[in-house]
């Protein structure tokens, strides 16, 4: 176990910076980067943020801190990008960790490394506006079967369900791999029992084929540590088993968008840095092809964006679900694009001379709500909803978000009847690009 030990503080080495920073880079290195403090954090409005920031659809960041607020336990936060931090909820000892992500129905989920009714960690999501729910509590099955001491982010697959591992508990204490879906049911993937490998670090990564791939620090072949490829219904392989001289896994995995995936080990290597090894960076190549990578996955029509990538010099098309955007190309491997009038939630596309290079996410046009017109009426009322981005409208809401049927004439045009029930409120529009809530009111007469 102390070893295990080892490579958790080694993965939190940068806890204690507990300040908020903001670094703006320039293409040119040799150019002038403006540095920012923007949050000094004073354990009574958090303590130790260890993980990284997530951009909600506010435009505002959100994080975790283990320690600190109002009960010590730690907290989630929203802090603009001018600096003004809101302490969303604090926890009495639930110690969030592993960050938080945006979740494609505009919530944030996150796990706990211990709190629930078990004090063996939590899985949660909260709203921006700082409502949180506990959706799973682990070790809730006996012995711990569930696994427990989540430690790394959740990930959200393809298939819309979320991802994640317990850093102990199963059999042999080695932790799990589970799935949990939209509804919160948890379904227990993978069991590691030390033959193939214990204590999963970092978040799993979906690979452009589909697959989760992740590491674990410890055991395996080598008693170092493995690579794994796990299916979404749970069959797991083997694909490496680190050495003595590789190192053990230090994080997740990450994807390029040349197709191969990278990761890093903690002492391993040929050098010594004080009695351990140094650490190695590693890459496994499984013949994965190109893509490109969207630096920001959502976003309203109008808003320019960044692409990652490989061969842009000379690009002819930039499309999002088949509707050409504007772009500019700023170097061989990342470009600007524009999200286009009419476009719609899916996969952008980049035609290249070397071939066409496809995005491993889809790109999610965030609707807009505009008006809405009558602005009362009883039961029956045809409203006629005016915005952007709505051909692909899923559900419409009235009041209490009682749904309504609807009519979809255009993209900037909706007509829903009030349904029975509907009472006094905001209006709301769900598309597959996100949900948008009217500024005014719908009165319901009587």
């Amino acid at each position: 176990m102390e070893h295990k030990k080892f490579w958790a503080v080694t993965g939190r080495a940068l806890a204690a910076m507990a300040v908020m920073l903001t670094i703006t880079l320039t293409a040119a290195t040799s150019q002038a980067q403006t540095f920012t403090k923007l949050v000094d954090f004073q354990g009574a409005n958090g303590q130790w943020p260890t993980d990284e920031l997530v951009q909600g659809r506010d435009g505002a960041f959100y994080g975790t801190t283990m320690l600190g607020g109002a009960y010590g336990g730690g907290t989630v936060f929203k802090v603009t990008p001018g600096g003004t931090l809101t302490s969303l909820y604090s926890s009495p000892n639930d110690e969030p960790d592993g960050g938080l992500f945006l979740a494609t129905d505009g919530n944030l989920y996150g796990t706990t490394l211990n709190g629930g009714e078990y004090f063996d960690g939590t899985i949660f999501n909260i709203t921006p506006s700082g409502s949180l729910t506990t959706l799973y509590t682990f070790c809730s099955q006996p012995s711990c079967a569930d696994g427990k001491s989540p430690q790394a982010k959740l990930i959200q697959a393809a298939d819309g369900n979320l991802y994640g591992t317990t850093y102990q508990g199963g059999i042999s204490d080695c932790g799990t791999i589970f799935t949990m879906a939209p509804n919160g049911s948890l379904k227990t993937l993978h069991l590691f029992d030390g033959t193939d490998g214990c204590t999963p670090i970092g978040s799993l990564l979906q690979a452009t084929d589909g697959n989760l791939y992740g590491t674990t620090c410890c055991d395996g072949a080598n008693h170092r540590g493995t690579i794994f490829i796990v299916s979404t219904n749970g069959v797991l392989t083997t694909l490496y088993s680190f050495q003595d001289t590789d190192g053990s896994p230090g994080g997740g995995l990450f994807q390029s968008t040349g197709g191969a995936l990278y990761g890093t080990t903690v002492d391993g290597g040929a050098y010594d840095c004080g009695g351990y090894h140094c650490g190695t960076i590693y890459r496994l190549d499984m013949g994965f092809g190109p893509f490109v990578r969207l630096v920001r996955d959502l976003g309203k029509v109008g808003q320019t964006g960044g692409i990652l990538g490989q061969g842009f010099t000379g690009t002819i098309d930039v499309s999002l679900n088949g509707t050409p955007a504007s772009f500019t190309i700023v170097s061989n491997t990342f470009m600007k694009a524009t999200v286009p009038a009419g476009a719609t939630t899916g996969y952008v596309t980049v035609i290249t001379p070397s071939g066409t290079l496809t995005s491993n996410v889809p790109f999610r046009v965030t609707p807009q709500l505009l008006s809405f017109d009558p602005p009362s009426g009883p039961v029956g009322t045809q409203v006629t909803i005016t915005g952007v981005s709505l051909t692909q409208t899923q559900a419409i809401g009235f009041g209490d978000r009682v749904p309504a049927q609807f009519t979809v004439n255009s993209d900037t045009q909706v007509t829903a009847t009030v349904p029975a029930g509907a009472k006094t409120g905001k209006v709301g529009i769900e598309t597959k690009g996100g949900i948008a809530i009217s500024s005014g009111t719908f009165t319901v007469i009587p």
